[in-house]
């Protein structure tokens, strides 16, 4: 046996001398078998004790795999442990642990479906299913954040227990809306506004804001579309210096200090 052998339910895992435990077992056996002859029962009584114990003390040198898993872990006696000790983990199910920001919870729930992508398989992606909200934020760095626990809902040997890996859910979605970059929103007191650039001039429009993403921010008024924003319009103002071009309908790429809004 080895670290990273997978095994099955059952399967012999270590066989441990067993000498003295075959011996104990023929000698509770013959005691049983003279208790039986005599005929009395307390006396036969012991001895089925004594024979069932020293049945289970032999059973228990055969060391088999509670469930299928990985051995990930054999370590050798040392001075702190005199025992061998293996370490095997259950990977019928696997669980995914991240922590979401603390403003994103109410959008989640338990039962919510997703996809789980792994650092190691990133051209692969995995169904996952949220079965578990922390029951308390807690701080990281700078940021509050809530324990969120996802089940993959398909395994693969592949995966390996402790890799890195994201999990995306989708709260919302929205079709043939306008959307700008979201480096292109400054907030204003509780809203928003983008620099909007007419000429040779940027001035503050202030937009109405729908659903978001780590890149795309819904504009439900305030843009049109052949609009012309900046990009980057804390960077943009800082450096003073800003270029723009007009914009055609679609999804035209965005040009260095300026992004037009775009459709989805």
């Amino acid at each position: 046996m080895s670290v990273g052998d997978r095994v099955t339910q059952g399967q012999v895992l270590v066989r441990l001398d067993s000498t003295q435990e075959e011996l104990a077992l023929l000698q509770a056996e013959r005691a049983l078998v003279e208790a039986k002859a005599q005929g009395v029962p307390a006396l036969i009584r012991e001895r089925e004790l004594s024979y069932n114990l020293a049945k289970a003390n032999l059973e228990n040198t055969t060391l088999r795999a509670p469930f299928p898993g990985v051995v990930t872990e054999i370590r050798q006696p040392t001075a702190a442990a005199e025992n061998w000790a293996l370490s095997l983990i259950d990977t019928s199910e696997l669980f995914v642990e991240v922590n979401v920001d603390q403003l994103d919870v109410p959008s989640l729930k338990v039962g919510q479906r997703g996809i789980g992508v792994i650092e190691a398989l990133s051209d692969r992606t995995f169904p996952v299913e949220i079965v578990r909200m922390g029951g308390r934020a807690v701080t990281r760095g700078t940021t509050t954040v809530v324990p969120v626990t996802a089940k993959l809902l398909s395994t693969d040997p592949a995966v390996l227990v402790g890799y890195t890996a994201r999990v995306e859910i989708t709260v919302a979605s929205a079709q043939n809306v306008l959307r700008v970059p979201v480096s292109a929103l400054v907030r204003a007191g509780r809203g928003w506004v983008v620099m909007k650039v007419a000429g040779d001039q940027a001035t503050s429009q202030a937009v109405t804001v729908g659903i978001t993403s780590e890149l795309w921010a819904e504009i439900r008024s305030g843009l049109q579309e052949g609009d012309v924003i900046l990009l980057n319009p804390s960077r943009m103002l800082a450096t003073s210096a800003a270029t723009a071009q007009p914009t055609q309908p679609g999804n035209p790429p965005a040009m260095p200090g300026f992004a037009p809004p775009t459709r989805p």
